[in-house]
């Protein structure tokens, strides 16, 4: 074999082998957009560094909020500050304070709903992923981990099915449709939900 053959084919296995690992941990733990961001940001700099900088942005919040505690934005502003740099319980009680105020949109309340998943709280997680998808049935995001904590924290096999075909009906060709696709093959959507399964891959 020629060298720039055993080359080309250690690089595919390599690259195969990393798909299939990143196919892998998105079954098992279903990593977030957030997660991967976070992941990057460690990467970035020291821990110290890091948590130097959120205290100094929050305090800057935390100053905004006291001179004007009525601005919804400021405090969404400082949950996802918190939420970004994996502080799921601190970035929950100022999601909880966005919603409180009157902004009661799908993405705070699925954003909030991973706070208490993240926070060991799924069945809280499942009321505010619930009420996203309440309030926007169209609304993505909140279907596919509303699946993720049923499936994974509750063990509600039904639940996530149901969930995880909303998600597909609406995001058919979404990132993580073909993901989803392969835990439903794997777990048996059932008969009545195959042709979900199968749109898209055709």
């Amino acid at each position: 074999m020629k060298k720039s053959s055993a080359a080309l084919l250690c690089l595919a296995v390599f690259v195969l082998g990393f798909v299939a690992g990143l196919a892998w941990a998105a079954f098992k733990g279903a990593p977030t957009l957030t997660d991967v961001g976070s992941q990057a940001k460690r990467d970035r700099g020291t821990p110290s560094a890091m948590i130097d900088n959120v205290e100094t942005n929050l305090a800057l919040l935390k100053k905004k909020i006291r001179e004007d505690p009525g601005r919804v934005d400021l405090y969404l502003e400082a949950g996802r500050l918190l939420f970004s740099h994996e502080l799921f319980e601190e970035a929950a009680s100022y999601f909880e304070q966005v919603l409180e105020l009157g902004r009661k949109d799908p993405d705070v309340l699925t954003e909030t709903g991973i706070c208490y998943r993240k926070t060991g709280q799924p069945e809280k997680a499942i009321a505010y992923f619930r009420q996203a998808r309440q309030l926007d049935p169209s609304h993505g995001t909140s279907a596919l981990y509303l699946g993720i904590v049923l499936f994974h924290d509750l063990q509600d096999r039904a639940g996530a099915v149901a969930a995880w075909q909303d998600y597909l009906a609406l995001n058919p060709q979404g990132p993580r449709a073909e993901m989803i696709r392969r835990v439903l093959s794997q777990i048996g959507p059932g008969p009545e939900q195959s042709e979900l399964v199968k749109r898209g891959t055709n």
